[in-house]
């Protein structure tokens, strides 16, 4: 049973096939919506949940967690305070960075899952309480931090950003929360050639999904968060092996104004 279910990943693990060119994200089917990848999500979830040396990524059960010990150090400087502090998660799935790293992050952290909506779904039947808080829409999300009047220091994406289409219209709403910090974890990123939309193939071992993605160049990228007053303080190497033409990065973005 056990060697169907666990995939042994190494370090270099990454879905390194970004080569194919499309128009736009709206033209390639998307497996992440379809209820076969929803299904093995929630499957996967509840077979690490019930293991503490297993752990979960995109439905896949992994035997490696991947913490990220430098972005962890930043997030625990910035919510440093005896207050509770909110950290804004988009693309958070499960919370999987909570997860992975729940034992060396500041414990007056709580998280809002920023997801699509079947996600969302599985987040709220599977976490209770008031440590995390699950929104689906931009709409639902401004609702409560404005009744709550709760004040966002930072926003996370977990390698999330090449599957947005409108992500300059999230960094306006970021400001307009008077976030301070924006860090990046293992987003892939072209080092040449433009910022264009591709095909990304998963390998079959780890169920052969499609997903279309933006793919930004790491100078446009970082223009593009400058336009919006947000200046890059430091970047390194995220998880996962240089692909053709880009590699993964982490980035850490404070607020000039």
């Amino acid at each position: 049973m056990f060697p169907k279910l666990i995939k042994k990943i190494s370090n270099n693990y990454q879905y390194n096939s970004f080569s194919r060119k499309i128009d736009s994200l709206k033209e390639f089917k998307n497996d992440y919506d379809s209820i076969k990848f929803n299904t093995k999500l929630e499957k996967s979830f509840l077979i690490s949940k019930k293991n503490s040396f297993l752990f979960d990524r995109d439905g896949e059960i992994v035997l490696h967690k991947n913490n990220n010990f430098r972005l962890v150090k930043y997030i625990n400087q910035i919510t440093k305070s005896k207050n509770v502090n909110y950290i804004l998660d988009y693309g958070g799935s499960l919370c999987n960075f909570y997860r992975v790293n729940k034992l060396i992050l500041n414990p007056n952290i709580n998280w809002i899952i920023i997801d699509k909506v079947d996600t969302i779904n599985l987040g709220k039947k599977n976490f209770k309480g008031n440590k995390f808080k699950f929104f689906s829409s931009a709409k639902s999300l401004d609702k409560f931090i404005n009744t709550k009047q709760i004040s966002i220091k930072l926003c996370l994406f977990g390698s999330s950003i090449q599957y947005i289409e409108n992500f300059e219209d999230i960094l306006i709403s970021i400001k307009k929360y008077n976030c301070e910090y924006i860090l990046i974890d293992r987003q892939p990123m072209l080092i040449q050639g433009q910022t264009s939309y591709r095909i990304q193939k998963v390998p079959f071992w780890s169920g052969g999904y499609s997903f279309p993605v933006k793919m930004y160049n790491y100078s446009h990228f970082i223009s593009i968060l400058k336009k919006y007053d947000y200046v890059l303080l430091e970047m390194f190497k995220g998880f996962g092996n240089n692909f053709k033409n880009g590699k993964y990065f982490c980035q850490i973005y404070k607020r000039c104004s």
